[in-house]
């Protein structure tokens, strides 16, 4: 089944026991590039990355010997090195800087309440109706291309699993004293796997509270099997830990107790149930007014619901049209003022989406070239080695390298024109990372307003 369609309403059911204190944890920002994936591809031990050691395992599981760093949350748990908020802050910087450059996000999003000026004629002067010369309801140039939709994030909850009715299982698989994977049930009427997520639960699928990504969603006989990698599911309140006078500890990944009793399955999805555009008019001024205060126009504008459709996918040319929603549809309607609207605000679903995501191969929808770009960006820009690992300091020093300098002890460059026109900085990885976008930016695309 591709992520890219599929239905399902994702009635909420109670898997087993009913109701779980919610965690008072900060959250990582919502990323494009989940911080798993960012961790393997530069080559950081999983295990190490979510703050765990397994030592009392025999023989031990991912051994700390040659590269013995594990991550903190904070930095603050552990001065000395890198954590993993302060790479969270760095993806989310580096997918703002991918956006800015490209006009459209790496990976899907939603962007709400974006506010434009209704399209006019040239005499700025005359409202005129809502209609070019065709015939055909005016076109406004969203401020990011590649839309997929009008509409709004949906999240429904499907299931809540636990450990203790049997819908959070951890296994060892293959049996080296280490439960590594999780497998999650949720009997559910979604046929979509795309739009199945996992949450910590209490959260109300809040995006920032996305556990990322499963190995595995498979949908059978009205029921959900998801399987992800244990290290992903510690309780999140052991990452809060402050550091003592022994210093930062590890979490001990081979006690099972420390990993969560509880998840929350979601479907989130493109709601289009909502109204994706809203139309304003300024309210008219009476001079003379003479029905008395409560008879005379105020100084709220007029708005009326509209509907979104798209005319230009890639260049982000959409439609608003006046519409009601009744009985699952948007039926069109007409401009509840009799001139064209002053301003109008969209909701919208946009961004890339790989080939494999919409095959039906993987649920990450960001491409493998921009997942690698992001790693780069944000690597490049860390203050300092991310880890005790040879081999992923030798790529944070490659990467980091600034290229504007005319010597960097035996190494020279030379400063090429796309590097000095990189929008992202002169560092290696940022220059690098512009090398592999810059023939997709929005504006190589074309826009016209049609």
């Amino acid at each position: 089944m591709s992520p890219s369609s599929g239905s399902g309403t994702g009635t909420a059911v109670s898997c087993s026991v009913p109701g779980l204190a919610s965690l008072l944890v900060q959250p990582f920002p919502y990323t494009l590039l989940s911080l798993s994936r960012y961790a393997h591809l530069v080559g950081i031990p999983p295990m190490h990355f979510w703050g765990a050691t397994a030592p009392n395992l025999n023989p031990q599981v991912f051994p700390t010997g040659t590269c013995d760093m594990v991550w903190a949350k904070y930095p603050w748990q552990n001065y000395d090195q890198i954590s993993r908020m302060e790479v969270a802050l760095k993806i989310k910087e580096a997918e703002e800087d991918i956006l800015s450059a490209l006009g459209y996000p790496p990976a899907p999003m939603w962007f709400a309440d974006e506010r434009h000026q209704y399209t006019r004629v040239f005499n700025q002067a005359y409202s005129g109706s809502g209609f070019d010369i065709t015939g055909r309801p005016k076109t406004i140039e969203a401020l990011w291309g590649k839309i997929i939709s009008g509409g709004r994030r949906g999240a429904s909850l499907i299931c809540t699993a636990y450990t203790v009715g049997g819908t959070l299982v951890y296994q060892d698989l293959d049996s080296d004293g280490y439960y590594e994977t999780a497998v999650i049930s949720a009997a559910t009427s979604v046929t979509d796997i795309g739009e199945i997520r996992v949450f910590y639960t209490g959260y109300g699928g809040d995006e920032e509270y996305e556990i990322r990504w499963p190995r595995s969603i498979t949908i059978s006989g009205g029921v959900a099997t998801i399987v992800m990698d244990s290290w992903l599911l510690f309780d999140p309140e052991l990452y809060e830990a402050y550091p003592t006078d022994e210093g930062f500890e590890a979490i001990d990944a081979g006690d099972t107790s420390l990993l969560l009793t509880a998840v929350d399955v979601y479907r989130i999805y493109n709601d289009t149930s909502d109204n994706s555009s809203e139309f304003a008019w300024e309210n008219e001024l009476v001079t003379s007014c003479g029905c008395g205060l409560a008879d005379c126009e105020n100084c709220v504008p007029v708005t009326q619901d509209g509907c979104l459709t798209v005319r230009h996918f890639d260049g982000g040319i959409v439609t608003p049209i006046p519409a009601n929603y009744s009985a699952g549809s948007w039926a069109v309607t007409e401009f509840a003022e009799c001139r064209a609207p002053d301003w109008v605000k969209l909701w919208y679903y946009a961004g890339n989406r790989g080939q494999r995501y919409l095959t039906g191969n993987h649920f990450d929808p960001l491409d493998d070239k921009f997942a690698r770009a992001i790693a780069m960006i944000a690597t490049a820009r860390l203050p300092k080695s991310p880890c005790g690992c040879s081999a992923v300091n030798t790529i944070y020093e490659d990467w980091s390298a600034d290229l504007s300098a005319s010597s960097q002890g035996s190494a020279r460059y030379f400063m090429t024109k796309d590097a000095l026109d990189s929008p992202f900085g002169t560092r290696k990885g940022e220059v690098m990372a512009w090398r592999m976008l810059n023939k997709l930016t929005r504006r190589k695309i074309g826009v016209a307003v049609i």
